[in-house]
């Protein structure tokens, strides 16, 4: 809930400069009445890529609404995850239908759930008190892993220069306001922000915090193109670029990104007392646009994917949705992240089919700072600071400048809606508390 304080902190003499780009209606909820005509030069297009990546019996056929569907026999998920990537490339995310094929041989989605319960059997947290909310603990350590990546090693990959801001804002945020030793806070920057290096620090953000203890994780980059994930039938995995990242492909780009599943690792399996996750960043078509690479169709496909989304390419960001059931749902049997002792909030700076946007510069700031940066990123820092580390108060404080103002700046043509969720419902997190 947006309160009036909140309110009159976001309304006072701020101004945003943006350059928008109009939000488009997400597949989940798209038109039933809506039919692709795939054109059959794109499906060709398909058949052969499936062949050069390797994916000899993989086929497409067209669905009731004419968008390709898979078909054919695979031999685990990573096939079909690159069948997707290739169908995607080619025709965008509204004509690709999200329904998995169902010959698959070695299904890992299966594996790991039978692993998640084995996990959580084999953990012994503290049982929540009566009434489900659990007090803070005394004391412990807050331990804090930021990236930015706005460099990238193939200089074909605009810039990002936002995510270095956003790094430098929260690292000394967080050293100087909230309390954390320096020797707990990792920041990866640029070249520094390897798929190997920012995995090791999330394993290691697993395994060392204790149950007295707070973990803030923030990642700001290019989003790569999503896939859909086969447990749910209107969710889809998320993909961040790293720094070092291939763009030889569609298909290396999607191979050697750092995968969401890295994140949500950690928050199913971390010991800590309380973790909060950022992710501010977002898949759009223009990003790659101009890297030929990763253009499988070339000027035929850009046509058909402009024309299905009224003249822009494909974008995407993590929805709520996937926060709720991919992030944090349980196998059966198992307490679900946040019901075992745990508290956790999750953060995506956009919603389904909406960019990320960044500032060009705003006007100081209750604090009498600017913003440069994430929109997002810059005004959560903002909340922090005015709550004093709360991040349900930090996160309703951004949302609504995000919101209001990336609407009326860009005349009702861009549109961001910073989703979040907490575990247990209604959890009280302060990142500045302990320590």
């Amino acid at each position: 809930m947006i309160t009036g304080r909140t309110r009159r902190f976001v309304l006072g003499g701020l101004a945003l400069l943006l350059a928008g780009c109009a939000a488009k209606m997400h597949q989940d909820f798209e038109n039933v009445y809506q039919r692709y005509q795939v054109p059959d030069e794109l499906v060709a297009k398909v058949r052969e890529n499936f062949r050069r990546f390797g994916l000899g019996a993989a086929d497409v056929s067209r669905d009731r609404l004419g968008r390709l569907q898979l078909a054919g026999r695979y031999a685990n998920e990573d096939e079909v995850d690159r069948a997707f990537v290739i169908v995607q490339n080619l025709v965008g995310l509204q004509a690709t239908s999200m329904v998995y094929p169902t010959d698959v041989r070695e299904k890992a989605w299966e594996q790991a759930t039978s692993q998640a319960f084995e996990r959580f059997i084999q953990r012994q947290r503290p049982a929540p008190p009566a009434g489900g909310v659990v007090p803070p603990a005394p004391g412990g350590r807050k331990f804090a892993l930021i990236i930015g990546v706005g460099q990238f090693s193939d200089p074909r990959v605009p810039a990002l220069p936002g995510a270095e801001k956003d790094a430098s804002t929260l690292d000394a945020l967080l050293r100087m306001q909230g309390g954390y030793r320096s020797t707990d806070v990792v920041v990866l920057r640029n070249a520094q922000a390897t798929r190997a290096a920012i995995r090791a620090q999330l394993v290691r953000l697993a395994q060392e915090p204790g149950p007295a203890d707070t973990v803030f994780v923030f990642i700001a980059s290019h989003g790569v193109q999503p896939i859909p994930d086969p447990r749910f039938p209107d969710v889809r995995k998320y993909p961040v670029l790293a720094y070092d990242s291939r763009t030889s492909s569609p298909v290396a780009m999607y191979d050697t990104a750092l995968h969401d599943t890295h994140l949500i690792d950690l928050v199913k399996n971390s010991r800590a007392r309380e973790v909060v996750v950022v992710v501010d960043t977002c898949f759009s078509g223009n990003v790659f646009a101009r890297v030929p690479d990763l253009q499988l169709g070339g000027a035929a496909s850009e046509r058909f994917i402009r024309g299905v989304n009224g003249g822009d390419l494909d974008r995407d960001a993590v929805s709520a949705a996937a926060l709720a059931r991919r992030w944090v749902a349980n196998p059966a049997g198992a307490a679900a992240p946040g019901e075992g002792g745990v508290r956790m909030s999750l953060m995506s700076a956009s919603g389904p089919g909406e960019e990320s946007q960044e500032s060009g510069g705003v006007l100081p700031a209750p604090s009498g700072r600017r913003f440069e940066g994430g929109v997002f990123t810059q005004s959560f820092s903002e909340g922090l600071r005015i709550y004093r580390g709360d991040v349900s108060e930090a996160f309703a404080y951004s949302q609504a400048f995000v919101s209001l103002f990336v609407r009326e700046k860009s005349r009702g043509r861009a549109g961001q809606t910073p989703q979040i969720l907490v575990r247990p419902d209604g959890a009280s997190i302060n990142l500045f508390r302990g320590g």
